[in-house]
């Protein structure tokens, strides 16, 4: 039974290969505009997901207006975060985050026999601060 229905769909794939080639393409891409979809969504919803209570999570960016052009940068000025404790009521914590701002990399060294020069672990960029809280 299973094997005649196969049979009439080949048939009918070989008989009209405009319309079968054109349902088979709309198919794919559907399939494939879901499947981005889906991964883009999760990606979105999988962030302080292993934090307790992470709907009372929020985030502090800066929009900068840089002769028209609007630019978005994470870190914020050094005393926002001293401002936001003491000016906003209600707050439980206030975690800074930093960016390294320069050309250069972070150098990660560890102490050697001469302290004169020490071994160069690793040098990393975009490197990012925080304080211990």
């Amino acid at each position: 039974m299973f094997q005649n229905f196969i049979t009439a769909a080949v048939r009918n794939l070989f008989r009209n290969k405009s319309f079968s080639a054109i349902n088979v393409l709309g198919l794919s891409i559907g399939l494939s505009a879901a499947l981005v979809i889906f991964l883009i969504v999760q990606f979105e919803f999988s962030f302080d997901r292993f934090e307790k209570d992470p709907e009372r999570i929020f985030r502090v960016v800066m929009d900068i207006n840089d002769k028209g052009q609007l630019n978005h940068s994470p870190a914020i000025p050094a005393p926002v975060p001293a401002t936001m404790e003491r000016e906003i009521a209600g707050l439980e914590q206030v975690v800074p985050r930093f960016q390294f701002q320069g050309e250069g990399n972070t150098k990660v060294t560890i102490a050697s026999s001469d302290p004169s020069k020490p071994i160069v672990f690793k040098q990393q960029p975009n490197v990012i601060f925080t304080n211990d809280d």
